[in-house]
């Protein structure tokens, strides 16, 4: 693809009557009735996960030690403990495409980007006399830089605006081993 191949787009129109508008109209407002007593529900539960995190917490924070990082207790075995220290690590994370080992990272992280079609979609509605409506989309194509494939197969206009697979995706590798003092 070059830089200078354009987009274009695409036209599509449709019409609805007045008694399909108010058809739509009656769904939109019994949808809207269930998705407000579902919110008392989803409130609910939401609120006592809230309460169950915040009490984890603080039994968390209380009942850990402090401990030193250049020895190891054997009285501090199966309890929560906190500690500070320099990290090193054992064998350093490793990209196997690229061949990347940063010697002293504990992670690495591989972020990609492919230049591709995309597709934005513009909806203007008009009434019409007697209560219907047109209803015009305009499609239109631009290439842009994305962290994930765009399937182009899905287009309302795929001819001319396909998209290559992406072959390589965004990873985390950690490294092998990672210690902290003893």
């Amino acid at each position: 693809m070059s830089d200078s191949d354009q987009g274009g787009s695409y036209v599509e129109v449709t019409e609805r009557s007045w008694l399909g508008r108010l058809a739509g109209s009656f769904m939109a407002a019994i949808f809207g009735l269930v998705l407000f007593f579902a919110s008392f529900v989803v409130l609910y539960w939401n609120e006592g996960r809230a309460v169950e995190a915040i009490t984890s917490l603080g039994a968390g924070a209380r009942n850990a030690v402090t401990v030193i990082s250049d020895k190891l207790d054997p009285a501090n075995q199966g309890k929560l403990v906190y500690l500070t220290g320099t990290a090193t690590v054992a064998g350093p994370p490793v990209d196997p495409l690229f061949k990347l080992a940063p010697a002293d990272a504990i992670r690495l992280r591989r972020h990609v980007e492919m230049y591709q079609w995309r597709e934005h979609e513009e909806t203007r509605t008009e009434r019409r006399t007697g209560g219907g409506e047109t209803t015009v989309k305009t499609y239109s194509y631009n290439r842009e830089w994305s962290d994930s494939a765009i399937d182009s197969g899905k287009f309302k206009q795929p001819g001319g605006h396909g998209n290559p697979a992406m072959n390589v995706r965004n990873t985390d590798f950690a490294a092998q081993t990672t210690r902290i003092g003893a």
